[in-house]
């Protein structure tokens, strides 16, 4: 979770920018009172794992640029993230990602529980006093911080400490939600000179602005807002809501700030080392499979048996099967209308992993009785191997995406959040775009072409700005790997190709003296 060279360890230090802090010393992450003493204050998302997570990447760069410490909600339940019994239920956003002890982020984000904010800044002369109530309320208050429940009836409803926020604090406009929904611009010049500057920015700027926002109405980042003690985030709001990429939300004028800001989202919202090392279990176990079955059924050569890439990705292939409560009747199908919609993209005997939400075994019958593909896997095929016994059960999502991430070719579900992740991981990885698919055949090769933000849903899919040469400092309007018949599979045997000559590349440049005919 360190970011990536010194660029980024340097970021604020080597040259100063109003949209990137300087890091704080190591020695300061742990006294935010004194380091930064403005805060963000913000309302989890209303719906699944996933829009909250989408929520909390826009919420996390905000109050990265405008240098300020971060205020977690208080523990509540997550929808569909169920805990075992007799476990305690509620949790928080540290639970999933690595973010109370990861040191260089705190230095860029210092983070505190809604407790320690109302120690720091509760009193008198805190930004959020509580001297204004009667010691019933100010109680109340104290309970709800540690944990709450959003139900109006309950006797901790969090909604009576975000006012409490709201009262002291200035409510952040930006919004993500038709009718509301808008783009939050970050442009130096308008910031140092006010939003009088505007109509002074040089006209290809003012094209970019125009072209991401399209129908959205821009707000520019300014000194009032910067200079809010408190700056709430009315995010569990329909009004206010901010389920967008951050990158289809949040728009840099300098590319250079905004490639940062895609990478500090990769580099440091990652789930915790525990989902990635079981997830790295499963993944070795399938490839193992993966490479007995082509002993087994191949010629017995070693060469001929791994089926990977230069980065390790493959032996397998994966797919996400939305069922459960997914509002879009379109995109379910029963499990053979899922297989006709996707057999030309599997092998012959290929190991398919499924992540799903779907309990029913039975449910894949239909799948099973006209598939030519290898055996479908689960998670719960790896109970034992990866410890899952031992693993808090609301990780289990995060381990299936993981693990759905590297396969060599992916299929999802259309409009799923969980799905569109797993692209973007992909996309990290530098997988091509045409190793991703989706099982509704309107979309299902809605990956394949470059699509800018706005071109289609600002959250029901992924769009390759979000990873697409962010390493660099220039806005990116292509990528290299060119175009497609936009109804043609990428034949696997070509894919295959492209993957060995990419790893022959890699060990030679590894281990010098190597080549591929060596």
């Amino acid at each position: 979770n360190e970011p990536r060279g010194t660029l980024d360890q340097n970021a604020g230090y080597s040259e100063p920018h109003p949209f990137i802090p300087p890091p704080l010393p190591a020695s300061d992450v742990t006294t935010p009172k004194v380091s930064r003493r403005r805060y963000l204050t913000f309302e989890p998302d209303t719906g699944g794992w996933n829009n909250i997570r989408i929520s909390l990447e826009n919420i996390v760069v905000l109050a990265a640029v405008s240098g300020r410490t971060l205020v977690l909600p208080p523990d509540q339940i997550v929808y569909l993230l169920e805990a075992r019994k007799h476990q305690k239920k509620e949790r928080n956003y540290y639970d999933f990602f690595n973010l109370t002890e990861n040191i260089e982020l705190l230095r860029r984000v210092p983070i505190i529980t809604s407790e320690e904010f109302l120690k720091l800044e509760g009193g008198k002369d805190g930004h959020v006093p509580l001297g204004q109530y009667n010691s019933t309320w100010q109680k109340h208050l104290w309970e709800i911080a540690e944990q709450c429940e959003e139900r109006k009836k309950s006797d901790v409803y969090c909604e009576d400490l975000y006012d409490h926020y709201l009262l002291h604090g200035q409510l952040a406009p930006v919004s993500a939600e038709a009718p509301n929904e808008n783009c939050f611009i970050f442009d130096v010049d308008v910031f140092t000179h006010g939003e009088a500057y505007i109509s002074k920015l040089d006209p290809l700027t003012k094209k970019r602005i125009d072209d991401f926002c399209e129908k959205r109405p821009p707000i520019f980042f300014n000194q009032t807002m910067y200079d809010a003690p408190v700056w709430h985030f009315e995010t569990m709001d329909f009004r206010y809501r901010l389920l967008a990429h951050f990158y289809a939300e949040l728009f840099f004028t300098d590319p250079k700030i905004g490639n940062y800001y895609k990478r500090f989202v990769r580099d440091f919202l990652r789930y915790h080392d525990e989902v990635s090392c079981a997830a790295g279990k499963i993944i070795l176990a399938l490839q193992y499979e993966d490479y007995s079955r082509n002993l087994a059924l191949g010629d017995g050569k070693l060469s001929s048996s791994l089926d990977h890439d230069s980065e390790l990705v493959g032996g397998y292939s994966s797919l996400h099967i939305r069922r459960g409560d997914l509002q879009f009747k379109e995109v379910k199908f029963d499990s053979a209308q899922w297989y006709q919609n996707t057999k030309e993209i599997w092998k012959t005997n290929e190991i398919l992993y499924v992540a799903t939400d779907e309990r029913n075994q039975t449910w894949f019958d239909g799948w099973k009785k006209i598939s030519k593909t290898g055996p479908l896997r689960f998670l719960d095929d790896y109970k034992k191997l990866a410890g899952l016994d031992e693993i808090d059960p609301t990780l289990y999502g995060m381990i299936d995406t993981v693990v759905a991430s590297r396969g060599a070719v992916f299929a999802g579900t259309w409009f799923s959040t969980f799905s569109g992740y797993i692209i973007r991981l992909r996309g990290y990885y530098g997988m091509s775009k045409f190793s991703s698919y989706y099982s509704w055949l309107d979309r299902k090769y809605f990956m394949h072409r470059w699509m800018e933000v706005g071109d289609g849903s600002y959250y029901a899919r992924e769009y390759p700005t979000g990873w697409t040469s962010i390493d660099g400092d220039v806005f990116v309007d292509n990528d290299n790997e060119g175009t497609r018949d936009s109804t043609s599979i990428f034949p696997r045997d070509e894919m295959d190709k492209l993957k060995a000559e990419a790893t022959s590349i890699l060990i030679a440049n590894r281990y010098p003296g190597v080549t591929k005919d060596n």
